[in-house]
């Protein structure tokens, strides 16, 4: 058979190559990886390298991604004369150098038949045909984990891992429930980051290194408190997740029934008032479209302390359409993640002077929609992911952000699809190398 020349590495294949071989793993796990790159994308090593050097030399990508394939180049070339002496099944080809467990090699370009040889030609027009696709008696499963299944795996998992340390399991962990603190029973607080007792807020750490402040709505009476802790804690930014829908319908069902009165989601966020000692009021400064669909309001917020005679104004994103219990696109969340790093590290530095600028658990970003897990843990999860280093998979995220605050934060599976679409575009690995 002619030799047809290798192609580019699509941009889809870059970004599983990348997702397999992982320079700093050992050689053997490194090998592993290329063989499973090769099953499920069905190019035969022969033209792996080749196609590599086509793509990098084409400069066409951006200089991460291109240090990235010169870091996976380097390692592929230590594995040539393992590969080529690898049997056929090893690497996913049939006999005759073509992928089995799916069909004819992508190393025949789409729509083009395989040029023929002598002995097909004097066979005539019916040898042209493309031989029909051989199966494999055990088929590779393609690693996809937007995939519906790959997701519920992932989904699944860590659940059970956070069963483990659930209040159910672990009740000592958790401060008790009582209903001036908490607007659902099941949402509590871990003791060992809880901001304030009088509110349901949790510091969220990743590793040690806290990221944010995860708070529930806070109730009519804890509004004073909730102004405090922004106040106190030198917060570089609020954002706001649940929208004016939601809460015109909580002060809409208190006026129907009254004992529904102290679960209202009050506006304190733009209504000029007094609460104890602190004055709030608030200046609109922008309308955001993240990626033309999710709709937000930027705020200046001003927070005056009657006692010191003291005030703090700090940015504040209102998102106006994420809906409770929702997902949201990929696009959005990250746009949405962009601003409010963006906007809290700006604030951040307007801190430099203050004593809190050096306290790692003070200058953070607080985040909360109703109960403050579902949205605010979705949003909190790619903030991490954009500001912290790629070697931390998202199991870790996630776990680490639970172990903050409770079993609920990324609520949903439709969050958490969210997040693994998000994961797998950032070439982020899912899990830990233990796992």
């Amino acid at each position: 058979m002619n030799p047809i020349n290798p192609s580019p590495l699509s941009l889809e294949q870059i970004k599983s190559l990348f997702i397999h071989i992982k320079p700093k793993e050992t050689e053997a796990n490194q090998l592993k990886g290329i063989i499973q790159f090769v099953k499920e994308t069905h190019i035969k090593p022969s033209t792996l390298l080749p196609r590599l050097e086509i793509t990098l030399s084409e400069g066409t990508l951006s200089s991460e991604a291109s240090q990235n394939l010169s870091l996976i180049k380097a390692t592929l070339s230590k594995y040539v004369d393992k590969l080529k002496a690898l049997a056929p099944e090893d690497r996913g080809a049939s006999s005759s150098g073509y992928t089995a467990s799916a069909g004819a090699s992508s190393d025949i370009p789409e729509n083009r038949p395989p040029s023929p040889s002598q002995k097909d030609k004097e066979r005539g027009a019916s040898a042209m045909i493309p031989p029909k696709k051989a199966q494999s008696p055990h088929p590779t499963k393609k690693i996809c984990f937007t995939s519906e299944d790959q997701a519920n795996e992932f989904y699944q998992y860590i659940q059970n891992l956070s069963q483990k340390s659930s209040p159910k399991h672990s009740p000592g962990l958790y401060e008790p429930y009582s209903e001036e603190t908490h607007r659902f029973k099941n949402i509590l607080c871990r003791k060992e980051t809880i901001v304030d007792k009088a509110l349901n807020a949790n510091r969220i750490k990743i590793g040690m290194q806290p990221i944010a402040i995860a708070c529930q709505y806070p109730r009519p009476s804890q509004i004073e408190s909730h102004l405090g802790m922004l106040y106190e804690n030198r917060a570089t930014l609020l954002c706001i997740l649940s929208s004016p829908e939601e809460i015109k319908k909580t002060q809409e069902d208190a006026e129907n029934a009254p004992y529904l009165m102290e679960k209202i989601m009050p506006n304190y966020h733009l209504e000029t008032m007094q609460y104890g000692d602190y004055r709030v009021s608030s200046t609109r400064r922008e309308e955001v479209h993240f990626s033309r669909h999710l709709t937000s309001f930027v705020y200046d917020l001003s927070i005056h302390n009657q006692k010191e005679g003291k005030t703090i104004t700090i940015p504040m994103i209102h998102v106006e359409n994420w809906q409770d219990h929702q997902a949201i696109s990929a696009e959005a969340l990250k746009e949405l993640a962009q601003k409010v790093l963006s906007e809290s590290a700006t604030m951040k530095k307007a801190y430099k002077n203050s004593r809190s600028f050096s306290n790692p658990d003070k200058c953070l970003p607080i985040i909360h929609c109703r109960a403050g897990v579902g949205r605010t843990g979705t949003l909190i999860a790619e903030m991490a992911m954009q500001s912290m280093s790629k070697e931390i998979p998202l199991e870790k995220i996630i776990t680490d952000m639970r172990e903050s605050r409770n079993e609920h934060m990324v609520q949903t599976q439709e969050q958490m699809n969210l997040l693994i679409k998000s994961c797998t575009l950032s070439q982020r690995h899912l899990y830990t190398q233990s796992h």
